[in-house]
């Protein structure tokens, strides 16, 4: 192959529908912050209303990740189930909220799981689940009376 030079001509059409102007560095840089600025607007036009008006959202501490990890998948299923069970306040209204069928599901999702992954969970993850849902399961006895009666 030969070492001739090509042009590339971007026929996209522009604001001003002319077509393959060159547009120098600066203006490109200019086009690109312009964009970045109504993004960043649009943004703060959804932040809060009590906000001081000035365009700008407020940036809120992001919280450290938790690892997604096994345990904390059970963890999070099992804080579902206490919450149902009215064993920990409502994180929104502070006030415990009893749902005997949401109670139900996650202990149940807890068993599903537990039935799926037999056989490949660690030592330590096998007694954290075991543990999780004869706990919950006692609970929910105590708390609606009778025998459990869940899916699994």
């Amino acid at each position: 192959m030969d070492d001739q030079d090509f042009k590339v001509v971007d026929r996209r059409k522009t604001r001003d529908d002319s077509v393959g102007e060159a547009k120098p560095a600066e203006t490109k840089a200019a086009e690109a912050k312009a964009v970045e600025t109504k993004a960043a607007e649009a943004k703060g036009a959804g932040a809060d209303a009590g906000s001081a008006g000035d365009g700008k959202a407020e940036r809120v501490p992001e919280e450290p990740m938790v690892p997604a990890d096994f345990t904390t998948l059970v963890i999070s299923l099992a804080t579902g189930a206490l919450l149902s069970l009215g064993e920990i306040p409502d994180p929104d209204g502070g006030q415990p909220r009893v749902s005997k069928t949401m109670a139900q599901y996650n202990i149940d999702t807890l068993v599903v799981l537990q039935q799926k992954t037999k056989g490949n969970l660690t030592s330590d993850e096998g007694k954290i689940l075991d543990r999780f849902i004869y706990d919950l399961r006692m609970k929910f006895v105590s708390k609606f009376g009778g025998t459990w009666r869940g899916l699994y």
